[in-house]
């Protein structure tokens, strides 16, 4: 009987296996304002589940989308360049001069005979 209140051991009488249920009740107020005072607890618990289930939903939804648009710029695009055909001096040696010519030379005297005949 302290602060007013006591507790009532409820149980299920159709179900033997669930333990009871304590539930405190206040002395100084009404059967009616202390099962009031229960439905605004529950209403509110059941507003704040859902409240959180909608924020959880939505910071999972908010995770997903940073993880996928991660993901995106994370891959790799591989560009597949197109390989240029090989002029024909450049199995030989050679650089361009400053007057813009191509001057080639071979590397041993097979590709200097080999040049000459071009």
């Amino acid at each position: 009987f302290e602060n007013n209140e006591f507790i009532i051991s409820l149980s299920d009488p159709y179900d033997n296996e669930t333990p009871p249920i304590l539930v405190p009740i206040d002395i100084s107020l009404t059967a009616s304002k202390n099962a009031q005072r229960y439905f605004v607890d529950k209403k509110s618990a059941a507003e704040k589940v859902k409240k959180t289930v909608a924020s959880s939903e939505k910071a999972i939804k908010n995770a997903q989308e940073k993880a996928k648009s991660t993901l995106e710029q994370v891959r790799v695009v591989v560009e597949v360049k197109k390989s240029r055909k090989a002029m024909w001096f450049e199995k030989f040696r050679w650089f361009v001069s400053s007057e813009g010519y191509v001057v080639v030379a071979g590397r041993d005297a097979q590709q200097n005979e080999l040049l000459v005949k071009k």
